[in-house]
Order: C-alpha cells, then sequence, then structure tokens
C-alpha cells in the first residue's frame, strides 16, 4: 500500500485480478455519452418578455417543465444551440438588440461565458450570431458580418472566416445558420452567393463550396438529420406559401414534408429531435397574419402527427437537445485552489503536496455520476466521490481517478491506489458512477475498473491536487 504523495507507479499499483464484469446493460458506455443520434432532450427557444426583448426558455417535448433560461442581466437571448452532450446552450445575447455575442452556459444557467467580441463595439455587421456546435463539442460556428466563422468553445483561440469576403451589405455576399454536419466533416449554410437564398455545404475548414439547392425559389436555414444523411428546410419552391422539405444529401433528391397552403404564414427554421423521429418547428399556420406563433413538433417521416408545446413563441431559431439531467458542481471548502464557474486550478505559489482541492455543494443520495476532465496530462490530481469532507487529502476520497504527471490513470479506493488502468491525455473525460450500488470508473465512455468496495451514502465530489497549476475542470454530478 502506498501512503505517501507522489511515488514510483511500481510501488502505486496493486496488482489484483480484474472484479467480475458487471451485466451486459453495464458493460457498454452510457447514452449519455453519445452525440447524436441520442435520446430526446429538451427543446430551447425564443419568447419575447415584456419590454419586447426576446429570451430563451427550455421545454419538454410533451409542453411540460418549462423554464426560462436565467437571465440575471436582463438582457436579449436568442438562436439557443444546444451542446452534443445536452449539458450547455450556446446562444446569442444583447443588452439591447443592436449588437449581439455568442455565449455559452450549463443548461441551468451557470458559467455564462462570453466567447465573442465584437472587434467594433456598435457595429451591427460585426455582431456574433446563429451559433452551432461541433459534434465532439470543441468548437462553435456563427456568423459575424454575414460570413461563417468558427472558434474555439472555450475562451481563447483564434476565430477563422470560412465564407469570405465580407459583405453584409452586399446582397449576393451573406452567408448565414451554419450547422454542422453529425461526423464533423461538413458544414451546411444558408447563402445569397448565387444570387438568390440557397442552401449550401462546405468542408469543415471552409474548403469546397457546393450549392445544393440550386433554384429560384427561397430556401430557408438547414438542419442535419441526426443520421447526417438528409437536410431540413423551409421553402416556397412549390409556390407562394412556405412548407418543409427534405433533402438527401448524396443524391439530392428533395422531398416535399408538409403540406400547409395558405395556412402556413411563418414557418421557423427547423430542428430535429435527437433520435430522429420528429421536428420542432415555429409557425403560425393554425392562425396566420394573427401574430401568435407557437412551437410545435410533428413527425420527421411525413409531416405529420402536428402537436403544440409551447404557445408564445418567438420567431427565431431554436434546437432540441440530447437528454442530460446533470448541473454544474458548485464548489465549498476550497483550500489553496483558484474557483472558475466548476473548475478548480491549484494555486502556483502553493507547496506542492496533497494539500489543495474543495468538495461540491450537491450530493448523491443513489444512483448518479460525476464527469470531469483536466487541462494537462503534466501534473497530479485525484478527483471522485466520497461520503464527506474531513480534510484536503486524496485518502479522505472514498473512490476517485488518479491523474498521474507522467500521463497514467489509477484508480484509488481510499488511501490505497488499487490499480494501474491506463494512460489519459488533456481533455479526456472521466466518470465515477454509481448504480445499484456498485461505484464503476469511466474514461471517454469506456469502463477501466469495478470496485469491490460499497458506498456510503450521501455522496459528494471531492478533490486534491498534488501539483501546483493542476486542474479539475467542467465538473458536473447527475443524480440519475
Amino acid at each position: 500500500m502506498c501512503l505517501v504523495g507522489v511515488c514510483a507507479l511500481a510501488a502505486c499499483a496493486v496488482s489484483e485480478a480484474e472484479p467480475p464484469e458487471e451485466q451486459a446493460a453495464d458493460a457498454a458506455p452510457d447514452q449519455v455519452w453519445q452525440s447524436f443520434p441520442g435520446t430526446n432532450g429538451r427543446i430551447a427557444f425564443a419568447v419575447l418578455k415584456d419590454g419586447g426583448l426576446p429570451v430563451v426558455h427550455t421545454v419538454n417535448p410533451d409542453g411540460t417543465g418549462r423554464l426560462p433560461f436565467p437571465n440575471p442581466s436582463n438582457v436579449a437571448q436568442a438562436e439557443p444551440s444546444w451542446s452534443p452532450d445536452g449539458k450547455k446552450l450556446a446562444f446569442a445575447s444583447s443588452p439591447d438588440t443592436a449588437y449581439w455575442e455568442i455565449h455559452t452556459a450549463y443548461a441551468n444557467g451557470s458559467c455564462d461565458t462570453q466567447l465573442t467580441h465584437n472587434p467594433t463595439p456598435g457595429d451591427q455587421g460585426g455582431s456574433g450570431r446563429n451559433p452551432d456546435w461541433s459534434p465532439d463539442g470543441a468548437k462553435i460556428a456563427f456568423v459575424r458580418q454575414c460570413d461563417v466563422f468558427t472558434r474555439n468553445a472555450k475562451p481563447g483561440g483564434a476565430e477563422r472566416d470560412l465564407t469570405k469576403p465580407a459583405g453584409c451589405f452586399e446582397f449576393e455576399l451573406q452567408d448565414f445558420c451554419p450547422a454542422w454536419s453529425p461526423d464533423g466533416t461538413h458544414i451546411a449554410f444558408l447563402s445569397a452567393r448565387s444570387g438568390n437564398w440557397d442552401i449550401f455545404i462546405m468542408d469543415e475548414d471552409g474548403a469546397n463550396k457546393v450549392n445544393l439547392t440550386n433554384s429560384s425559389a427561397y430556401e430557408g436555414c438547414p438542419e442535419w438529420s441526426p443520421d447526417g444523411t438528409r437536410l431540413v428546410f423551409n421553402s416556397d419552391r412549390d409556390g407562394p406559401n412556405l412548407n418543409y422539405y427534405v433533402m438527401d444529401v448524396s443524391t439530392g433528391v428533395v422531398s416535399r414534408l408538409t403540406n400547409f397552403g395558405a395556412s402556413a404564414g411563418y414557418l421557423s427554421d427547423p430542428a430535429w429531435s435527437p433520435n430522429g423521429t420528429r421536428i420542432a418547428f415555429v409557425s403560425e399556420f393554425q392562425n396566420p397574419g394573427a401574430n401568435q406563433f407557437v412551437l410545435y413538433t410533428m413527425r420527421a417521416s411525413d409531416g405529420g402527427g402536428i402537436k403544440p408545446v409551447a404557445r408564445d413563441a418567438w420567431p427565431g431559431d431554436l434546437d432540441w437537445g440530447p437528454r442530460f439531467d446533470g448541473e454544474a458542481v458548485t464548489w465549498i471548502s476550497a483550500i489553496r485552489v483558484a474557483v472558475t464557474c466548476n473548475t478548480l486550478m491549484k494555486g502556483l505559489s502553493a507547496p506542492t503536496g496533497w494539500n489543495a482541492g474543495a468538495a461540491s455543494v450537491q450530493a448523491l443520495a443513489g444512483d448518479g455520476w460525476v464527469e470531469f476532465t483536466t487541462r494537462e496530462n503534466t501534473t497530479n490530481k485525484i478527483a471522485g466521490l466520497s461520503n464527506g469532507d474531513t480534510d484536503d487529502g486524496y485518502t479522505d476520497i472514498d473512490f476517485g481517478i488518479d491523474l498521474r504527471d507522467d500521463g497514467a490513470v489509477l484508480i484509488s479506493d481510499g488511501s490505497a491506489f488499487h490499480k494501474l488502468v491506463g494512460s489519459y491525455v488533456a481533455g479526456d473525460v472521466f466518470r465515477v458512477r454509481v448504480k445499484a450500488g456498485v461505484v464503476t470508473y469511466w474514461q471517454n465512455g469506456v469502463k477501466l475498473y469495478r470496485s469491490l468496495a460499497t458506498p456510503v451514502f450521501p455522496l459528494l465530489v471531492d478533490t486534491s491536487l498534488w501539483t501546483p497549476g493542476a486542474t479539475i475542470s467542467d465538473v458536473v454530478l447527475d443524480a440519475n
């Protein structure tokens, strides 16, 4: 047993047999680790509040559980886009709707972070609009000065213009509504560069732009199907009224999905459900001209089965996210660490040793999991679940994942380092999960180990950091 701080891997790793495998239901990665397709979660959409500012709400697909997205600064919010794992929203935010910037935040509104900064404040053309996540969650595509850009989904890094030259005031140079393909290789977008509003597709780096629709009709913003084979959009290609259409991307064949006729009125850009069976949209088709916009869902197969979800929607972008029930942790008992939302970093001037960390306010009373990542693989730190937090050392952590400064991953059950299980790089996602009284350890959706110890509830998130500058980042807890 190794009870000192950082020691040789050979001394710390106990050579014990792998515990018996769990049942088949527990032998595969969790559904929540998947991007699209996935389990249907909440729909994010905009409504107009008193005073005329749009703000974001989220709702279950059946219309229950509606919640306003937190807005402590009382600013305009629009064009929400769910991250592929359903944890966060990207959205456009503005104090006065004159110019906009891209923000991200967790679904409960915590950790609101501004990503874009208008190079010419007050210039509406320099605004950030139409955010859309890459399928790995690492980047966000957005529009500025009527060009499609990409940038990191976290602060820092350069922005890349994919469709330059800019031309907000020249019709044929306007590009909008980027939509990342589920495999991450392409971005679809709406453009007037052909002299008409058409749907284009390009490589994710901006190369090889192709006009997919190439018609004289108006086409609206595109949305990918979860399997990446089709695009849905609205168009007036069959007459003066808007309807929804689906294009097979490989063949270019377009099929009409709805037949609203003159009752259509306004139709929003659509949002496909994560499981691929339904499409959400905003319309006044049941009462055209009355300025009463309703959020609906319909079958993706034939446009039928239309069901109202919310009757006071704003005619703007919306998005349907995968299910995620967790939340960013809130820290207490922070010692020798800098706290930035749900991320910890040990102070650079703090002494080396297991003498820094924090614990979560939230705790598990039964089944659930904690998930976290790290920004580097050159420091020593441990994070996991614990029944209580008596000190800032690692021996207080009942079920921990020990990440080493040489890139090794070990499992730590209490005071003993039990098992060397692999290696890691910065950005890998780790999880400690409790299910039916059994604790398991995961890395990037792959199970590493099953603990032989029995958990004692409640279990809170507990951490300990050895190396100055070590980080434990983006920590979330899910009690389901």
